[in-house]
Order: C-alpha cells, then sequence, then structure tokens
C-alpha cells in the first residue's frame, strides 16, 4: 500500500503540529519551529531542523529513515549541549515531531519507531501523547500533539490510527518502557491508569477493543489485598470494579422498567457503548469471582432514597432479557470449555508477542480465529 506523501494544513490556531513541508521559511508558523528560537543557544539547532523539515519529501523508505534519524540525532545533541530543565518544552516538541513523522510516513523500520518511543518516554516518563486525540484528556496535554491529517480516508489504520500504528510497531520490536509494554503503560493523568481500563471506564468500546486485541491485561480481581501506595492506584482498577460501575450505569438508565420491550428507549449510543465494553470485558476472563459484583443499588426520586436492591437481581433481569446473556456463563454459571480454551491461548500468544498476528498462524478455521479475535461469543 503506497504511503501518503500530503502534509496536513495549517489550522486556524496554527498549532505546532501542522507542519508544511518544502514551503518558504517565511510561511512557517512560528509555533512550528517547536518554540526553540526562545532560546539564542539554540539557533544553530533551529536552522538545522528546518533543513531536515524543508527539504523534499523522500519518496522511498530508506530516505525516509534517515531523515527520522537525523531529527533524532537533533533531539540526541539538544539534551547533551543544554539544560533539560531550561529547555524541557522545546525538548518535547522536538521529539514528538520525530514521533509524528514515524506516523505520517508508516515508517516500517520496527527498531527506530521504538528508539523514538523510547526517547519520548526516557524524557516524559509516560507516553500518554499517543492516546491524547482518542481519550478526553485535559486541554494542556491535548495541546501538545494533534495527529491531523489531510485525508483520513487513506489512513490503514482508521480513527485510532496512531495508536494502532504504535501498538503493532512496539510489539514487532518486543520493547518495553520502565518493564511494561506500551499497551499496558500507564497514562500520565491525575490517577495513574492503565490505557484499557480508562476505555473500560469511560465507555470507548472501539479504543478498548483495539488494546484487547494487542494484549492489554485488565486485572481480573484486585492483585494485593495490601496494596495502599498512591503510586499504584491503578492497580485497583480490576474489572470485577469496572463491571461494578457499569451496572450502576445501566442501573441508572433502566432501573427497575426493565423489560425486553423497553430496551428499543434506551438504546442510545452511550447505552450501547456501555453494553459493547461489559461484553469485551467478559470474553478476556475465564470467569467472575462470586459475590464479586454484588452491591446494593439506591433509587431516589425528589432527593430522597425509595428503594434499595441488590444488584444480583439486576444481573438476573440483564441475563432473562438478553441485554447481557454471556453473564450467565461467566458468573452465574461454569464458563464453556471453548471459551476457556480461547483465554488460555490469547495469554500464549501474549506471552510470545503474538498478539494480534499470531492468531492467524495456529491453523484454525477461519470462523474459530474470529472467535480467538474476540469478535464473538
Amino acid at each position: 500500500m503506497g504511503i501518503n506523501n500530503s502534509r496536513p494544513q495549517n489550522s486556524e490556531d496554527g498549532s505546532a503540529d501542522q507542519v508544511q513541508i518544502g514551503q518558504p521559511l517565511n510561511n512557517v508558523p512560528a509555533t512550528d519551529t517547536l518554540r526553540l528560537q526562545d532560546a539564542s543557544p539554540y539557533n544553530l539547532m533551529i536552522s538545522k531542523l528546518k533543513a531536515v523539515l524543508h527539504e523534499q519529501i523522500p519518496p522511498v523508505e530508506e530516505e525516509r529513515k534517515s531523515r527520522i534519524r537525523q531529527m533524532l540525532n537533533l533531539f540526541y545533541q539538544c539534551q547533551a549541549n543544554y539544560d533539560v530543565r531550561t529547555h524541557k518544552e522545546s525538548f518535547r516538541r522536538t521529539i514528538y515531531l520525530t514521533a509524528k513523522f514515524c506516523y505520517w510516513w508508516n515508517i516500517q523500520d520496527t527498531g527506530l519507531v521504538a528508539e523514538v518511543l523510547q526517547a519520548i518516554f526516557d524524557h516524559e516518563g509516560h507516553l500518554s501523547v499517543i492516546f491524547q486525540e482518542t481519550l478526553d484528556f485535559p486541554e494542556p496535554i491535548r495541546s501538545l500533539w494533534q495527529w491531523n491529517r489531510p485525508n483520513r480516508s487513506c489512513d490503514i489504520y482508521g480513527e485510532t490510527g496512531p495508536i494502532a500504528y504504535f501498538l503493532k510497531k512496539t510489539t514487532e520490536a518486543r520493547v518495553l518502557f520502565g518493564c511494561k509494554r506500551l499497551v499496558d503503560l500507564e497514562l500520565a493523568l491525575p490517577v495513574r491508569i492503565a490505557p484499557a481500563s480508562f476505555a473500560a471506564l469511560y465507555s470507548k468500546p472501539k479504543l478498548l477493543y483495539l488494546l484487547i486485541t494487542f494484549g492489554a491485561l485488565i486485572p481480573p480481581t484486585r492483585r494485593s489485598e495490601d496494596r495502599v501506595s498512591v503510586v499504584d492506584i491503578w492497580d485497583e482498577f480490576h474489572i470485577p470494579l469496572i463491571l461494578r460501575h457499569h451496572l450502576r450505569t445501566l442501573w441508572a438508565h433502566i432501573g427497575e422498567s426493565l423489560t425486553c420491550t423497553s430496551l428499543t428507549s434506551f438504546a442510545t449510543s452511550y447505552f450501547q457503548d456501555v453494553i459493547n465494553c461489559i461484553k469485551l470485558l467478559l470474553r478476556t476472563v475465564p470467569s467472575i469471582k462470586r459475590k464479586s459484583i454484588e452491591f446494593n443499588l439506591f433509587t431516589y426520586e425528589d432527593g430522597r432514597m425509595i428503594n434499595i436492591t441488590c444488584s444480583l437481581n439486576f444481573i438476573q433481569k440483564l441475563v432473562e432479557t438478553k441485554v447481557l446473556p454471556q453473564l450467565r456463563r461467566r458468573y452465574f454459571e461454569p464458563p464453556e470449555l471453548q471459551h476457556l480454551c480461547r483465554c488460555i491461548l490469547r495469554r500464549r500468544l501474549r506471552d510470545n508477542w503474538s498478539l494480534p498476528s499470531g492468531i492467524t498462524k495456529l491453523s484454525l478455521p477461519v470462523q474459530l480465529q474470529s472467535y480467538m479475535e474476540l469478535l464473538y461469543d
């Protein structure tokens, strides 16, 4: 598949990610110089970086890799010669732009792409910016790195393009960032949380499916009853906790009025996103520990609590009305042998860095391959 050589056009706010390649330097917004001009010692580095950015776009992979290597070397030179604390924003924008070119040019060298991400991780301590366009990050984080492309229909990775691209490359390179895979690396939010847990909590089924496809792990239970450190708080976002959150959401939408005929009136996009996220989570674990999702649900009227019911009754209704029939075999009854085999095979593939590509190498019928890819129950 050919690589799209076109570049993003300038946005109305002239953000730094709208770099024009091959245009006169006086047409480049000030922010596109990565704000390095604010520090006089950077003048030489600025001119070198501009020269790299404004050369003709390389037509072949090797020349593009060479351009990425030049930009990466400029970043290393900046780190070696200038105070990181004083010019942190300049360093950040330099290496972010290098990573964006990897994605825009669809660089296939997994080692080079992994090195660029490692440079970001060493500088920032996280890789949250890769997820910023898909997740609802605070404005300061969103403004740092946008992935705008001139023609998204040509984007072979779809709406979650940057995430899919970098997940694929880091999986092929088998690279770890602080002993964690990119798919499990915590986001830099007020509460540290893995991307898959964030996607599940905030009902983003497309992103959740992408992350699970690449082997994202959400703990099936709380990892340690003695864990109290704020640093390790993301470990608390286990599957039963997420399910309890979504059951409360469904109860708020449907409550005691849940019947087979009442579902159409609640079939909003958000309602369906919640249901789809629960279905995906139930496909990733052998079963749900008994009593882990049993709790009290409250009904309020005019600010007063008028009813209390056990979540178990609501779960049974969700099963009987076929809103979530999967809960029968994940919670009330023993799971199917086929499902247990799927869980074990996917865990082995993850251990060997073979998700999702390794599924096609198992010599399974097409229908079972789809089952392994979590496309149905």
